[in-house]
């Protein structure tokens, strides 16, 4: 998880994370995504202080599709960090 590794701890209720068994599979991955809406209305029922991040940073093409296709649907803010590693 990225904010561990950036020495940000997190407590246990503040994050979930969700794998997603094959990342080169575009209808696998958008499959597996819909069985995350329940919690995401689960956990923006909880109050104005509980916010969705969907983070789309160092995934598959369609990992990356998949997540912002399905998400956009959701009560959410997008997250990505981008580099300049290779330019």
């Amino acid at each position: 998880m990225k904010a561990k590794e950036e020495g940000i701890s997190l407590d246990a209720g503040r994050y979930y994370l969700f794998e997603l068994p094959d990342g080169q599979d575009l209808a696998s991955c958008l499959d597996r995504l819909r069985q995350l809406t329940s919690k995401v209305a689960e956990w923006v029922a909880r109050g104005g202080a509980f916010r969705v991040v969907v983070d789309f940073t160092g995934r598959t093409k369609c990992m990356s599709a998949a997540i912002a296709v399905h998400a956009s649907r959701w009560p959410c803010l997008f997250s990505y960090v981008g580099g300049s590693e290779g330019r």
